[in-house]
C-alpha cells in the first residue's frame, strides 16, 4: 500500500464563525509551536497516528492533516479492533476508516482477539507497539505519534508516585521517546474537545475507559475528579507543568551525576570505585551514579531502581566481600572499601594460558589482558629507583636463573616481600595489602626457572631479586593492561 499523499482534500477553516475560527487557529499555534520547540516532528517525516477514534487521536490526526503540506509529512492511521466490545469495536473501527477516507488519509486496521483477559490492558498494549514496530519497519516510518494529553501526563505520574517512582518516573510522559512522540501533551482535555467541536469533527467515545475495575481508570474517573473538586481545579494542569520542571531538574542531577562518575571512577581497568568517595555524594547523585554505571555496562539505565539502590548500599558496611546480581546481568563486587560493577558473563575463573616463558630475546610478550615488556640492562647509575611506577620493576640479572615465567598464584605460594627479612604466604601478603578476592586471581606473579617469585606483578619484588650497589648487570620488565583490539596489535608485533 502506498501512504495518501495528504492533498488538501479536507479543511478546518469551512466554519464562518470566528469564535470557532479562533479556537481552531489558537489550537495550531499551539500544536506546530509545541512540536517544533520539542523537536518532535520534522520536515518530509513519516508518521503513523495511533488511531482509536478517540477525541485525542482524532485531534491529533487532523491536526497532522493540517500540517502535512507545508511539512510535507506522509501520515498514516493504524488502528486496532481488540474485538473487546463486540458491535461497538466494529463501530470504532468503521468510523476510524470513514474518517480517514473523507480527510484524504491512509489507514491500516489490525483485528485481533485477546483470549486471556487476566492483563487486557497490558496484553493490549503489547499488541499495539508490535503492530507500529511492523508498520514502521514496512513502510520505513520515522515516527509514532501518540495523543496523551496534560490529564494523561497527571494520571501517569500519580500513579508511578504511588507506586514509588523516583525522580526519572515522575517526569511522566517525556515529548519524544525513541521513536514515539506525543504532540498534545501540553493541551488539556478542555482544549481537544473544544477544537473538534469547532471544526465539526466528531469522534468515538471507547466505554470501558469508564471501566473502574482497571486502575488507571480510578485515577482518571475517580483520583483526579476528586482532585479537582476538592484541592484546586487547575491540579491537573499544575500536575503537567511541575513534570516539566522535573525534566529540566533531572537533567542537572544527570549532568552533575555523569561529571562525578568521571572523577571518582577509579583507573586501571573495570568500573571501581572507593566507597568512602561513593558516599561522600548526595544519595541523588549516587543513584545516577548507579545509572549511569549500568549504561556503561549494559547500554541502559533503565534497569535499576530504588529497590535495588537499597540492596547495593546495604553491603558497603558490611565486613568481608559481598556481591549483589541486578536483573540486567550487572554484579556489584564489594571487598574492603572498594566497589566494583562488572558483567556477570565476564566473570570467570583465570581462563586460558596459566604460565607462559618469557623470551629474553623478545622486547614483548602477550599474557592475558596484559602485554610485558622485558629489558637486558647495565646498571650504568642513572636509574632513579626512587621514582616508583608499580608497573615497572628492575632486578639484579645475575640472581634470576633463566628462563622467566608468568604465571597466576597458585596454593602454597610465598616469597620474601621487599623490605622484610622473613618470607610470607602469599594470601597473607594479599590480605595485608587488601587486595580484593575477586582481583587476587588476574594478578600476574613472575618466576624464575626454579619457580622462585621475583615480582608479585603491581605490588612487590622479592627481597633475593633487589638492584643493590653491586648490581651490574639488570633486567627491567613492564606490564600494561591492554584492551581487546590493542590486545590482538600487541600479539602481531610479539610474533614478529
Amino acid at each position: 500500500m502506498d501512504l495518501a499523499d495528504n492533498h488538501e482534500q479536507f479543511s478546518l477553516e469551512k466554519t464562518d464563525n470566528n469564535s470557532d475560527l479562533m479556537i481552531i487557529n489558537n489550537f495550531l499555534n499551539k500544536f506546530e509551536n509545541y512540536f517544533l520547540k520539542n523537536g518532535l516532528i520534522k520536515k518530509g517525516f513519516k508518521i503513523i497516528v495511533g488511531f482509536s477514534g478517540g477525541s485525542d487521536s482524532t485531534a491529533l490526526m487532523i491536526a497532522l492533516k493540517h500540517f502535512s503540506v507545508p511539512y510535507k509529512l506522509k501520515v498514516l492511521a493504524a488502528h486496532v479492533n481488540y474485538g473487546l466490545r463486540g458491535d461497538d469495536s466494529e463501530k470504532d473501527e468503521e468510523f476510524c476508516r470513514k474518517l480517514c477516507n473523507e480527510t484524504g488519509l491512509s489507514i491500516v486496521v489490525k483485528k485481533v482477539r485477546i483470549f486471556d483477559k487476566s492483563s487486557i490492558e497490558n496484553k493490549a498494549r503489547e499488541i499495539r507497539f508490535d503492530f507500529f514496530d511492523e508498520l514502521t519497519k514496512v513502510y520505513k516510518m520515522n515516527v509514532v505519534a501518540l495523543g496523551h494529553n496534560q490529564k494523561d501526563q497527571a494520571e501517569t505520574i500519580l500513579f508511578r508516585l504511588a507506586r514509588g517512582s523516583g525522580l526519572t518516573g515522575l517526569r511522566g510522559i517525556q515529548p519524544v521517546s525513541g521513536n514515539l512522540i506525543h504532540p498534545l501533551l501540553s493541551f488539556s482535555r478542555e482544549e481537544i474537545v473544544d477544537f473538534l467541536k469547532a471544526g465539526k469533527i466528531e469522534w468515538t467515545e471507547d466505554k470501558s475507559n469508564y471501566d473502574n475495575e482497571f486502575t488507571r481508570n480510578k485515577f482518571r474517573n475517580e483520583f483526579i475528579p476528586w482532585l479537582e473538586e476538592n484541592a484546586n481545579r487547575k491540579a491537573v494542569e499544575h500536575i503537567y507543568n511541575t513534570s516539566v520542571l522535573l525534566k529540566e531538574a533531572e537533567d542537572i542531577v544527570q549532568e552533575t551525576a555523569k561529571r562525578s562518575y568521571k572523577r571518582l571512577s577509579l583507573k586501571g581497568g573495570g568500573v571501581r570505585f572507593n566507597i568512602e568517595d561513593l558516599m561522600g555524594q548526595k544519595q541523588i547523585i549516587r543513584f545516577y551514579i548507579y545509572r549511569q554505571i549500568m549504561e556503561t555496562l549494559t547500554g541502559d539505565s533503565r534497569d535499576f531502581y530504588s529497590s535495588n539502590f537499597e540492596e547495593l548500599e546495604s553491603i558497603f558496611p558490611s565486613m568481608g566481600s559481598k556481591i549483589v546480581r541486578f536483573q540486567n546481568g550487572v554484579v556489584a563486587r564489594k571487598e574492603y572499601n572498594h566497589v566494583e560493577f562488572i558483567k556477570e558473563e565476564e566473570i570467570s575463573e583465570s581462563s586460558g594460558e596459566m604460565r607462559k616463558e618469557l623470551n629474553p630475546r623478545k622486547m614483548f610478550s602477550k599474557f592475558g589482558n596484559y602485554r610485558i615488556q622485558i629489558k637486558r640492562m647495565l646498571n650504568s647509575g642513572e636509574i632513579d629507583f626512587r621514582e616508583k611506577n608499580k608497573n615497572i620493576e628492575y632486578f639484579d640479572f645475575d640472581r634470576v636463573r633463566f628462563p622467566i615465567y608468568i604465571r597466576y598464584r597458585m596454593p602454597g605460594d610465598s616469597f620474601r616481600p621487599l623490605g622484610l627479612n622473613h618470607r610470607k604466604k602469599l594470601k597473607d601478603f594479599f590480605i595485608d595489602e587488601k587486595i580484593p578476592k575477586f582481583e587476587r586471581d588476574s594478578i600476574l606473579i613472575f618466576t624464575d626457572a626454579q619457580d622462585r617469585i621475583i615480582w608479585v606483578g603491581g605490588y612487590r619484588i622479592d627481597q633475593n631479586f633487589a638492584v643493590t650497589e653491586k648490581s651490574k648487570r639488570l633486567i627491567s620488565i613492564q606490564i600494561e593492561e591492554v584492551p581487546q583490539g590493542r590486545l590482538r596489535s600487541a600479539e602481531r608485533i610479539t610474533d614478529k
